[in-house]
């Protein structure tokens, strides 16, 4: 007859087996001092152990590469599968992957034994190039061949690489316009001068205004999503009024910099880009007064300078034979908040084939302007309205 005490040791035994039968687990007692470990049980069976099984070696590393014909310059997306003694993907291996002319910009591992591969191949290839992968822990190899394409096999009319955006341009001309003014004195105000003055505006013809524009654009080579624009004009036109002797010969200067943000989206054909600008302005309008002479009053006039600030947007297109196109929108606010200037614009430019560096240009401008001007004790004086359409016709140099 068996002891209490090892009647109780069965029964645990036996409960312990049965529970981890039922959930599929294993269970750990300690019977008489002894570590026992109660086997997992799935569906009825026991699980094999493998643990202590050794990891089936690599057995091949294929390559594929597409294309399998390039330029130099090109990119070369390879697939590379790893495959072990079994036939399975092996995953998570560490891949040196080389190349007789190019570099390696990426390397993914995609799971499953894919990998994926990156590699452009330089400039100066010809003939033909090898791409190698090596797992040094398994001491396996692979490789794949790439024919490089002659230059002169290029029958396509767009270039062979993508548009690159222009980084520095500089350029500068002459402009010519019409000049449109309106000031329109408050009630009761002693400061501007009584009468309105007005011409070039609401169906008027506009003053003759010749002029110059110049304009210098950069974009960090490492970094061309980001840059300086700086942009300055003068103009002048020439008016008379009964009121004086001389003619009026007024000059309207106008300067901007800022910061310029863009994004580029490059193919063959062209290159655009889509920017925002924000800038600071300095600009000046004429500004009629009545000046108090003993007990008469006579017409004087000055210039109002106004500071702005200037945000925008801008889209930016290069295309493949030489031909770019550049759209802009400004806003101005005097004071920081109050709606000062519109700016509108559009740049088209050529270079010719062979003088990729220079180019020619035709822009048309169109700048807006409203001022409402107040005297020293903060009352409204009246108000200052102007409009410019200038042409720009010059030279400049850009490299992409």
């Amino acid at each position: 007859m068996k002891s209490p005490k090892m009647l109780l040791s069965v029964s645990v035994f036996l409960a312990t087996a049965s529970h981890a039968w039922a959930e599929g687990r294993t269970e750990f007692r300690w019977v008489e001092g002894k570590h026992l470990e109660v086997p997992v049980f799935l569906e009825g069976k026991p699980v094999e152990d493998t643990r202590s099984q050794p990891v089936v070696p690599l057995s091949q590393l294929r390559l594929t590469p597409s294309p399998e014909a390039v330029f130099g310059g090109d990119l070369v997306e390879v697939r590379l599968y790893a495959e072990d003694m079994e036939g399975n993907g092996r995953a998570g291996l560490s891949l040196d992957v080389t190349t007789t002319s190019g570099t390696l910009e990426s390397l993914t591992d995609a799971g499953r034994g894919l990998y994926q591969a990156r590699v452009r191949i330089d400039e100066t290839a010809t003939g033909s190039i090898w791409i190698v992968a090596a797992a040094p822990n398994d001491d396996v190899v692979g490789q794949c061949q790439v024919q490089i394409r002659s230059p002169e096999e290029w029958t396509s009319v767009f270039p062979r690489k993508p548009i690159a955006p222009t980084w520095l341009s500089i350029y500068g001309g002459s402009r010519l316009g019409l000049y449109g003014y309106s000031q329109e004195p408050a009630q009761g105000s002693s400061v501007l001068y009584a009468r309105s003055i007005s011409f070039g505006l609401n169906g008027q013809v506009g003053a003759f205004t010749p002029g110059i524009h110049a304009r210098a654009r950069f974009f960090f080579p490492s970094r061309d999503a980001f840059g300086v624009d700086a942009e300055y004009s003068t103009t002048t036109y020439q008016l008379t009024f009964v009121e004086l002797d001389d003619p009026v010969v007024d000059w309207i200067h106008d300067f901007s910099i800022g910061a310029v943000a863009r994004h580029t989206f490059r193919s063959r054909p062209a290159a655009v880009s889509v920017g925002l600008q924000l800038g600071i302005g300095l600009d000046d309008f004429l500004v009629y007064r009545q000046i108090v002479d003993g007990e008469s009053l006579r017409l004087g006039y000055e210039s109002l300078n106004t500071f702005s600030f200037q945000p925008g947007i801008e889209v930016k297109a290069d295309l493949w034979f030489g031909l770019f196109v550049l759209a802009e929108l400004d806003v101005g606010f005097a004071q920081g908040t109050t709606f000062y200037r519109t700016d509108i614009a559009t740049t088209i430019g050529y270079t010719p084939p062979k003088r990729r560096a220079l180019f020619l240009y035709l822009r048309g401008n169109q700048i807006s302007r409203q001022a409402l001007l107040y005297d020293d004790n903060g009352l409204e004086s009246g108000l200052v309205t102007d409009s410019s359409r200038m042409v720009d016709l010059g030279l400049g140099v850009q490299f992409n």
